[in-house]
């Protein structure tokens, strides 16, 4: 049996949308270092959180990076404070911290993590600052478009997107940090320039086509990507599955059951185990894949 691999969350769902658009990237200045990033492309994120509202990118400060992870690397290196997130969080959380070379704790006057909505369950999650505790906020909110949820226009410190859950690009490595504060973005710039030499040029323009095509279309890859994550949690919550379906929304299946490991061993499904989320006893599974690839996971589980 094919195994299937759906541990990952790659967003191939959304190719057959950029395999029908005919788009033409402008070549870059290839031969030489460039620092910073094109202005070109920080206009075009602010001018798509302005089109699909959600982010207020109002006074605020751009900072590219190589894709979401090296910005919230960045940051909690230069924070340089405890940091965590409420269960389940992303897998990867507790690495970055690590990397960082800052402990994986709730402290008072710490980090939280905050990601909306959420991966891997899709909850939407509104985190004030506690009185107790007072953290500073991470808005991870890579997920918060249309095709995930209904997106909230957020006027946070601190906010993530990655243009992997926005286009589906994720090869591309472009994230984007918005800041309020002035200081914390010229460091965050010095830690990307000085950490990989800055970003790619080339990866910048393309971003900068990919973002610049959603304007007045008439069918964006949001919608495009709605429709079909719509479709499959229908298809989902009309047949009989093995196991319990906890979400409704979201690129991810979130889902517990008795001996799941050894059931997507037999049906040669990869998955990511809810431990390593905080969340023992439940399961993760990407829905954003190929549609070919949903279809042979709908046949494994299907129950007869």
């Amino acid at each position: 049996m094919k195994p299937l691999e759906l541990g990952w969350g790659n967003p191939t769902f959304l190719l057959p949308y950029w395999n029908e658009i005919d788009l033409r990237f402008p070549s870059s200045i290839a031969n030489h270092y460039i620092f910073g990033h094109i202005a070109e492309l920080e206009q075009s994120i602010k001018k798509l959180h302005c089109q699909e509202k959600n982010a207020n990118v109002s006074n605020k400060h751009i900072v590219i990076g190589n894709g979401a992870t090296q910005l919230l690397v960045g940051i909690l290196k230069i924070l340089n404070k405890p940091v965590t997130a409420r269960e389940p969080y992303f897998s990867r959380f507790r690495n970055f911290a690590e990397v960082a070379g800052v402990s994986w704790n709730r402290q008072e006057n710490g980090i939280e993590l905050v990601t909306t909505p959420n991966n891997p369950d899709g909850s939407v999650t509104i985190v004030e600052v506690e009185s107790v505790l007072n953290p500073i906020l991470i808005h991870d909110l890579s997920y918060n478009w249309l095709q995930y949820t209904v997106p909230v226009e957020y006027d946070k410190e601190i906010m993530i997107f990655s243009l992997a859950k926005c286009t589906g690009h994720a090869s591309t490595r472009i994230g984007w940090a918005i800041l309020k504060d002035e200081a914390l973005a010229g460091k965050l710039k010095d830690y990307v320039e000085y950490s990989t030499c800055g970003v790619s040029i080339e990866a910048q323009t393309k971003a900068n086509a990919l973002i610049e095509s959603q304007f007045n279309s008439k069918n964006t890859v949001f919608q495009f990507g709605k429709e079909i994550l719509d479709s499959r949690h229908t298809i989902l919550n009309n047949i009989n599955l093995p196991f319990k379906k906890l979400n409704n929304t979201g690129m991810f299946l979130w889902l517990t059951m008795d001996n799941y490991d050894a059931f997507f061993k037999e049906k040669n499904i990869a998955y990511t185990d809810g431990s390593t989320m905080g969340s023992p006893g439940h399961a993760r599974i990407n829905l954003g894949c190929s549609e070919e690839v949903f279809e042979e996971f709908i046949k494994r589980i299907k129950r007869d």
